[in-house]
């Protein structure tokens, strides 16, 4: 697991339900914004050195998308059986992508965001269930940890968990391993943690741990990433 660079550290006094808020009327455009996003032809990220008190950016990693086939019917029913709803949100976007990861970056095998495929669900849920549990995380997560791991911020051990209680259904939390919260970073709905993913991607990776680094290539700087270039070519 890769730790927060000691000069990193994130706003701990962020409000998930504050910050990622949307209304009603903007959800019907969040599949479709996000696939313009994945469209981008050249995208990447302005990053600064680790280190580097100035936060200046001064390299630009390229980077790429892996996206899944579309989820088969029996895919989607499993969907609907595991959160024990049928959230259509959630559904038409694996229509599109049975799993996807973001961010890739093509120097090393770094990565930043990834949702499961469907059939890897109830395998990895059983794992974090066991793994935050062990860690005494269960006292401070209480019964969000009884969800169902849809996504993680690739190489950091914390995840995405879908709500399936009747009194959160359809909220997704971050569940962090080692918490920068004082409770789990909420978004209301699939729509709210796409929104805002896509919104400002960089941001969105440093306020969620500050884990995702990139590669140049030649040296071992760790570069992490400041803002997001839909053509780098441009920049």
């Amino acid at each position: 697991m890769r730790h927060i660079c000691p000069h990193e550290t994130p706003n701990a006094g962020i409000c998930g339900n504050q910050i990622y808020a949307q209304s009603d009327a903007q959800m019907n455009t969040v599949v479709a914004d996000f696939e313009i996003h994945l469209s981008h032809i050249r995208p990447g990220f302005r990053c600064y050195a680790c280190g580097d008190d100035s936060k200046t950016p001064k390299f630009t990693a390229a980077v790429t998308h892996r996206t899944g086939q579309p989820a088969t019917n029996c895919e989607l029913d499993e969907l609907v059986r595991l959160l024990r709803t049928d959230d259509e949100e959630i559904r038409a976007f694996y229509q599109h992508y049975n799993g996807v990861t973001l961010y890739c970056d093509t120097c090393s095998d770094d990565a930043g965001i990834s949702f499961f495929p469907i059939n890897q669900w109830a395998s990895i849920s059983k794992h974090v269930h066991s793994d935050f549990r062990e860690m005494g995380l269960d006292k401070l997560y209480g019964e969000l940890l009884d969800g169902v791991a849809i996504g993680e911020i690739c190489h950091s051990a914390n995840f995405f968990i879908y709500q399936t209680s009747p009194a959160r259904r359809g909220a997704i939390y971050y569940l962090m391993h080692h918490p920068l919260y004082e409770e789990g970073l909420r978004f209301d709905s699939f729509s709210h943690l796409l929104e805002a993913i896509v919104a400002d991607p960089a941001g969105f990776l440093y306020d969620l741990g500050c884990y995702t680094r990139y590669s140049d290539g030649m040296t071992d700087t760790q570069w992490i990433p400041k803002g997001y270039v839909e053509d780098r070519e441009g920049v």
